[in-house]
């Protein structure tokens, strides 16, 4: 029996597998890297215009398989950085694409949905199938990366199908996190999409600063120190309660620091582009009234240190 149920999971692994072979994720290229300040724009065109491509001269039921997100068939590419050569930029066409790639492992980085970090997700769950809808952007440190994978290959190994990678998770890991964790170095992975709920000059500088805060000692440092002396306690407390409401595991420490700075820094909030209606914009309106209390003098410190935050044009 034992052996019987052992073929029947090896034949569903290799089926899943299958369905990955044809998806469209690229091989990563670390000669192929891309500016994030200024040559986000165009490569941002490029992977619109493969999506709108395929789509042109897809099938039927390539149209449908897109629709049901049965297994990824449009373009997801990942390159390094210029200006951070371990931060590693992922655009995905669609949305639902980058979700279905990125979500479980987020969850289990961070922890989310009133779970820890390092808890493992499985396929199917409600609130993953949630994220797959919303989420717009993701920051990911090698570490928290490669247990995901490591937990989640063992986890299917033993037989516990759902939770196994699924098709797009199983193509990322293939070609991109394998030859990343091949360079035996650290790295931090960011993401955003071209068909995307929201602006992609608004996800990538946040998602980058969370990425420098990752890799730069001195500017997470410099952020902590920061947090710890300049920021009210007052303020600390109104911004975990609107992480809080946000979904965020406010209970740890680093992402809420992590988090404060990488919001400060949106283009939405620099001092001559903050609106009367900013509350009304922002999913965490309390930053209206926090960045000009702190964001100025936070990017002076960054920038005195040598480590000023990055931003996207």
């Amino acid at each position: 029996m034992r052996k019987t149920l052992t073929s029947l999971i090896c034949l569903l692994v290799v089926a899943l597998v299958s369905f990955a072979a044809q998806a469209q994720v690229k091989a990563f290229d670390p000669a192929n890297k891309i500016n994030a300040t200024t040559g986000v724009a165009g490569w941002r065109g490029e992977v619109k215009r493969a999506g709108l491509a395929f789509l042109d001269n897809s099938t039927e039921q390539d149209r449908i398989d897109v629709k049901n997100f049965k297994y990824p068939l449009l373009p997801t590419e990942c390159r390094a950085t210029e200006e951070l050569g371990n931060v590693i930029l992922c655009a995905s066409y669609l949305q639902g694409d980058m979700n279905r790639i990125f979500a479980r492992i987020s969850a289990y980085s961070e922890g989310a949905y009133e779970q820890p970090a390092k808890t493992l997700l499985p396929i199917g769950d409600e609130n993953i199938e949630k994220a797959y809808l919303t989420l717009a952007g993701y920051d990911l440190p090698s570490t928290a990366v490669s247990s995901f994978f490591e937990e989640t290959l063992a986890k299917c190994k033993a037989g516990k199908l759902n939770y196994c990678l699924n098709t797009y998770e199983e193509d990322f890991y293939e070609k991109v996190y394998k030859p990343l964790k091949a360079r035996g170095t650290d790295f931090a992975i960011i993401s955003f999409s071209v068909q995307s709920t929201y602006r992609y000059t608004e996800v990538i500088n946040h998602e980058i600063e969370h990425a420098q805060y990752f890799v730069s000692e001195i500017y997470r440092t410099t952020v902590d120190t920061f947090w710890q002396d300049v920021v009210t306690e007052q303020d600390k407390s109104i911004f975990r309660d609107a992480l809080n409401k946000e979904g965020y595991n406010a209970s740890n420490e680093y992402l809420v620091k992590n988090e404060f700075q990488a919001y400060l820094f949106g283009p939405d909030l620099a001092k001559d582009k903050i609106t009367p209606d900013c509350k009304q914009i922002l999913s965490i309106p309390c930053l209206c009234d926090l960045a000009p209390k702190y964001r100025s003098e936070l990017a002076e410190r960054l920038t005195k240190v040598g480590v000023p935050p990055i931003q996207v044009n």
